[in-house]
């Protein structure tokens, strides 16, 4: 990814980290802060599922979604808030799901996570909406049969790019008010 980044004419840098490893994300916050001078914006965009239905679940599989999907972003953002509040207009922005807002069968454990990412991001959102940082919860979906949740084609997806372009509002939107949750449904095939 950071390849095609730099071929396209932009700056890219990786910094490796298992983020389920707590203890590391302190000292990834500090080398991110160190190399870059500062830090603008805070997007949580990594995440795990595991469809499995509650009674079959393997309690190990669904800690280590837990893990990645929530307490990775709670850990992240406790350690970068400090470097987001030196700067006049600072984001944090959480990729989540539609699966945040609308439960299926066999999603107990990813559905948990997002529901969690919302009520964490509202209450983080009353928490420094006084000090200049936005909060935004953003959640693709994709089109679904009501009947029994079956996915539809993948073209049925939110497009990536359409994801981004939602990041980028956020970002841009201005310091006197906040987008605190955005949700992205799927509407037609990209042509």
């Amino acid at each position: 990814m950071a390849a095609e980044v730099q071929r396209a004419g932009g700056s890219a840098h990786v910094f490796p980290c298992d983020l389920t490893d707590v203890a590391a994300i302190g000292p990834l916050v500090e080398a991110i802060a160190a190399q870059l001078g500062r830090i603008d914006a805070l997007i949580n965009n990594a995440g795990a599922f595991d469809f499995t239905a509650a009674p079959r679940a393997d309690l190990a599989r669904w800690d280590a979604v837990l893990d990645l999907n929530l307490r990775a972003v709670i850990h992240l953002t406790r350690h970068v808030l400090p470097h987001l509040e030196r700067q006049p207009s600072s984001a944090i922005v959480n990729i989540a799901s539609m699966g945040g807002k609308d439960p299926v069968a066999g999603g107990g454990i990813y559905c948990a996570t997002k529901f969690g990412l919302f009520g964490f991001a509202g209450a983080l959102f009353e928490d420094v909406r006084d000090r200049g940082v936005k909060v935004c919860t953003i959640a693709p979906g994709q089109a679904v049969n009501r009947v029994d949740h079956a996915p539809a084609a993948p073209s049925a997806f939110v497009p990536a790019a359409d994801v981004a372009r939602a990041v980028a509002f956020v970002l841009d939107f201005p310091s006197t008010s906040c987008p605190t949750e955005i949700l992205l449904r799927a509407q037609r095939s990209p042509t």
